[in-house]
């Protein structure tokens, strides 16, 4: 009867082994599956034959726990892969964003539903996405008959809902922000009666001959200003390219300022790169496309709230300021600095307190990003591993693919080569009375850009993707 019981506790073992390996076959190269495997059988069978084939009580109770052990440490290891095979499909392939857009009212409007609209006067605003307001204008349509009005800002639109001109109006949640720059209490002023969610395709331009372990990409990173892990299209207040070589092991750097003076790709008009963001991240890169004449097939999209809380669950982070800086609520010294999320969010959003403005600014997010990638890369990372993963995966997206990703992942593994990350900005010189397309009629803060530092940034990145050279026959 033991014998039987043994037999089973085994067999359960080996099935338990053979889940565990089938996780990591996408993951690590061959040899290491061979090492692992052949471990793994060994612990099973050295184990197996105490308990069946030696008499000696002493050697069965050494090998039942050598057993059980083995057993308990697969099981283990088996729930933290798993864990981040799925985190990893959760957030990639991302190939949809979601814009929702509101029907609003101001709060003391007798307005509770869409059928109290019927026969209304309601905004609209040909500045705020008009497709997304006439997908929304037909949802309405089942159930009341409203009455609309065209204005050509979107200070005109606040202002007439404001005088109760209508009484209501249609959004693009993405555009609150710069309702909020014209009024910063309009979210307290208003209330929300119905919102309807829109689906728009990300593009993704890779030729059929791609492989991402072989040629050379650019990422689009975008720190979008939403809380509560909201992932809809917003300001892109972070951004910055990530240009990858696999073949040379080289990585750059180039930050953008979000108050950048851009063409809009779709408007053809000028407005700042955070805006960018409401119009959907397909926006965002396509501008940057035309401005820097790259190819940008991948994003990755995080939200400020992630931000703090990926911060915190590292333990922090340590920040080298090279100026003190004391806003009250934030105060950071000259030197070696450890914040936790909330400090490290403020210290990447503050522009005013430097003389370099949003340059200083743009040169901070990167301090960010290094220290964030070196906690990420350290051990200490392991005791937080499940807690970070929780944390992660509602509030980040991208459309690179899970299987790209487990190929990056394969071969740094296999070749375990250092990496030579640099890092640029693009520059430029502030005007404060510049008009932008989505606030016409209303002067803002923007960075006018040099052209000498896209065309040098531009060089930088096409030199980051070259293929290494290969030497010929009779070459030294």
């Amino acid at each position: 009867m033991k014998k039987i019981i043994f037999y089973i506790f085994i067999m359960v073992q080996v099935l338990i082994t053979g889940l565990f390996m089938s996780i990591l076959v996408d993951v690590l190269p061959n040899r290491y599956l061979t090492y692992i495997g052949l471990f793994l059988l060994v612990l099973i069978i050295v184990p197996a034959i105490g308990m069946l084939r030696i008499n000696n009580k002493i050697v069965k109770i050494i090998a039942s726990v050598i057993s059980i052990s083995l057993s308990i440490s697969i099981l283990f290891g088996y729930y933290y892969l798993n864990k981040s095979v799925q985190a990893l499909m959760t957030i990639t392939d991302e190939s949809y964003e979601t814009v929702p857009v509101s029907l609003v009212v101001l709060n003391d409007s007798e307005l509770k539903e869409i059928q109290d609209t019927d026969q209304k006067p309601i905004g609209i605003s040909e500045a705020i996405q008009v497709e997304d307001q006439e997908l929304l204008k037909a949802e309405i349509s089942k159930r009341a008959n409203p009455q609309y009005t065209n204005y050509a800002s979107v200070q005109e639109l606040m202002d007439n809902l404001y005088n109760k001109n209508i009484q209501g109006m249609l959004i693009n949640e993405g555009f609150r922000n710069m309702f909020e720059v014209l009024d910063p209490d309009f979210s307290n002023k208003t209330r929300v009666i119905y919102s309807y969610n829109i689906k728009k395709e990300i593009t993704n331009e890779t030729d059929d001959t791609f492989v991402i372990t072989e040629d050379a990409f650019n990422i689009f990173v975008s720190g979008i200003d939403t809380r509560n892990h909201d992932m809809s299209a917003s300001n892109s207040d972070v951004n910055m390219i990530i240009t990858i070589n696999p073949l040379t092991k080289k990585i750059l750097l180039t930050s953008i300022p979000r108050d950048y003076y851009v063409n809009l790709h779709t408007f053809k008009s000028k407005d700042k790169l955070t805006h960018t963001g409401s119009y959907g991240i397909n926006e965002s890169i396509l501008t940057l496309q035309d401005l820097l004449k790259i190819n940008i097939p991948y994003y990755i999209r995080v939200n400020f709230d992630s931000t703090i809380q990926i911060i915190d669950t590292l333990g922090g982070v340590d920040i080298y300021s090279d100026t003190t800086l004391d806003r009250g609520t934030l105060v950071i010294h000259e030197g070696m600095n450890h914040m936790n999320g909330e400090m490290a969010l403020s210290y990447a959003r503050e522009r005013y307190a430097y003389e370099g403005g949003d340059r200083h600014r743009v040169e901070n997010q990167q301090d960010i990003v290094r220290a964030v990638i070196d906690k990420l890369i350290s051990p200490a990372v392991i005791t937080n591993y499940s807690s970070l993963l929780d944390v992660i995966v509602p509030a980040v997206q991208t459309n690179i693919s899970y299987s790209d990703i487990l190929a990056l992942i394969s071969m740094q593994l296999n070749d375990m080569s250092a990496w030579d990350i640099q890092t640029q900005s693009l520059t430029g010189y502030d005007d404060t009375s510049i008009e932008c397309y989505s606030l016409p009629g209303t002067e803002l803060y923007v960075m006018v850009p040099d052209f000498n530092s896209i065309e040098t940034c531009k060089n930088k990145i096409n030199a980051c993707m070259q293929k290494p050279q290969t030497q010929t026959n009779g070459e030294e």
